[in-house]
């Protein structure tokens, strides 16, 4: 007969499973929405001494790291890997003092994000997260995994009260937070620990709320550079009387018309628009151009986020080596188009519209006529700044763009052609680009999706995707241990 306290014993081991799978799927919807393309989770934890570690991985991600986990997790040597691996202070990466424990230094894993931590009560627990391609920094989806470790505490101490529910709706929308915690730490390594002396909070809600603000029926564009206070008296700008709150965001949307020039930029402490400048604004200023109605918020030049429809997003890098790497699986030696399409890329994604590159592989410069589309009579060289600008712009016209293998733009709005299933959960753009490859084999295609994601075919082949993994639909109540899990295939 089970006596009452192993009832409840077992009961709250079974709340502590529902809570890590619920936080888990949180984790793996927020972190895909934030970098715009699909992030598997996995969660392995330890509740107290008396629990062995349970395997939280519903998608498979960690089956083909089990070796790198059993060096680090194993259950018969757990305590001496940890007790070398934990950092000495017991303060957070972002060099805060947390309640929650130490934080571990783990070994690195490729493909693979990690975020560990053991609490003063032995509750042990390791997040990990496909590492996400083409973003600029991993360390945002490792604060993602802070901050469900944080509710996974939280929660396990509160069963059955805790809202798991309400904890996992959170981890999916907590981008405004990640950004926040990745400015202070921008500013703290900046001045070697201390935090900035804006209001980051209300700054971020502002930037958000202009980005779903029409004026006239357009969207923001602009420039509004958040100057920390003491740097003010530096600044030579034309000051408004009264300023407006950055709270008023309807009056902040129509004053940003005031700075749609790339040479004006409106100024604000962070508590007040103050003006608006024709002056560079300083290097520790965090600034917020609109184009197109995509804020891109830059610290000292360097893009970090971006903001569209009221929803932040992770910065693409500026060099993305899926596309060298997709080429070195098919061989190819001559790369002179890899740059302008990086940057053709690039600049569809920082302005969140979809676009699809062709681009020859033949020795010689196809005929204009190999692709249906309007065709340029002096092909344009993109290595030029203002042709690829040019060219970018054309980019959003319905149909591809059409390159030789020198990088030299031949037609725009091609429509391209093939036969094939289409894959429905896919756009047009994505299907008909994946056809034409399949019958062009001389021919490589890249399609930027709208959301963000880069694909690239060849002969009807994605070369640069990811592993996809498959989500389950259901919650495991009773999970895997270790053991198990380990001498499961």
């Amino acid at each position: 007969m089970i006596d009452k306290e192993s009832s409840e014993r077992n009961f709250r081991r079974q709340g502590i499973a529902i809570l890590a799978d619920l936080l888990l799927d949180g984790a793996r919807v927020g972190l895909s929405r934030f970098n715009r393309q699909s992030v598997a989770t996995a969660l392995i934890y330890r509740p107290d001494k008396e629990m062995d570690f349970c395997v939280v991985d519903p998608s498979g991600l960690l089956r083909d790291y089990k070796e790198d986990v059993r060096r680090v997790v194993r259950c018969d040597s757990v305590t001496a890997v940890l007790e070398e691996a934990v950092a000495e202070a017991p303060a957070d990466f972002l060099g805060r003092p947390t309640r929650l424990g130490t934080i571990l230094t783990l070994p690195e894993l490729d493909s693979l994000l990690h975020f560990g931590i053991k609490s003063d009560d032995e509750f042990l627990q390791i997040w990990f997260a496909q590492k996400p391609l083409g973003v600029k920094f991993d360390e945002q989806s490792r604060m993602w995994l802070s901050l469900a470790s944080r509710l996974f505490y939280q929660g396990k101490n509160a069963i059955p009260a805790f809202d798991n529910r309400a904890s996992r709706y959170w981890l999916e929308s907590c981008a405004p937070q990640v950004i926040e915690d990745f400015v202070r730490e921008l500013y703290r390594t900046k001045r070697a620990g201390s935090g900035p002396s804006l209001w980051v909070t209300d700054l971020l809600n502002t930037v958000a709320s202009v980005s779903i603000t029409l004026e006239e029926n357009e969207n923001p564009d602009g420039q509004i550079a958040f100057v920390e206070p003491e740097f003010l008296g530096a600044l030579d700008f034309l000051r408004f009387s009264p300023s407006v709150s950055i709270k008023e965001h309807k009056h902040v949307r129509k004053l940003l018309q005031a700075a749609v020039s790339q040479d004006y930029s409106l100024v604000s402490d962070s508590t007040n628009i103050l003006g608006v400048s024709t002056k560079a604004p300083p290097g520790n200023a965090l600034v917020v151009t609109f184009r197109a109605g995509t804020g891109n918020l830059t610290l000292d030049g360097k893009r970090f986020a971006a903001c569209r429809h009221g929803q932040f997003y992770a910065a693409s890098a500026e060099e993305d080596k899926s596309l060298n790497q997709a080429l070195d699986s098919i061989k190819l030696s001559e790369r002179a188009f890899v740059e302008p399409v990086y940057r053709l890329i690039n600049k569809a994604r920082k302005q969140f519209h979809g676009c699809s590159i062709v681009v020859n592989l033949d020795q010689i410069d196809v005929q204009h006529a190999a692709i249906q589309g309007h065709t340029i009579e002096s092909p344009l060289d993109l290595t030029d700044t203002l042709n690829l600008d040019l060219a970018s712009n054309l980019s959003r016209v319905d149909g591809a763009l059409h390159l030789d293998r020198n990088g030299k733009l031949l037609s725009f709005g091609c429509l391209l052609s093939g036969n094939g299933t289409a894959e429905l959960s896919r756009g047009a753009r994505y299907n008909s680009g994946k056809w034409y490859s399949a019958s062009h084999v001389n021919s490589i295609v890249i399609v930027v999706s709208e959301d963000g994601p880069v694909t690239i075919f060849h002969g009807g082949v994605i070369l640069n995707t990811p592993k996809s993994y498959p989500q389950r639909d259901r919650v495991e109540v009773v999970l895997p241990t270790i053991d198990s899990w380990l001498a499961d295939g």
